[in-house]
């Protein structure tokens, strides 16, 4: 089962996980992400964005990244699909 790891910004590990394929895994890392207490403008300042990498072998490679949306004090909210 392959290990992922889910990153603010490109170097701020948030948690480390095992998922079946990269699919789950990308659906669990948004999950994640969405609970990831942030300031939008604090998080844009250091961080800027969410990264989810796949280790592969001793090496981590990047596999998915996206900027948060949503002016929520607490969270970012995610679109609903096809809007």
């Amino acid at each position: 089962m392959p290990s992922y790891r889910l990153l603010a910004g490109s170097a701020t590990v948030l948690e480390v996980f095992d998922m079946e394929d990269d699919r789950q895994a990308i659906d669990y890392a948004r999950q994640l992400s969405v609970a990831f207490p942030w300031e939008p403008r604090t998080f844009r300042a250091r961080w800027g964005y969410f990264q989810l990498e796949r280790r592969d072998g001793y090496l981590w490679q990047m596999l998915f990244a996206w900027v948060p949306q949503g002016q929520s004090s607490t969270c970012p909210e995610r679109p609903e699909r096809g809007s």
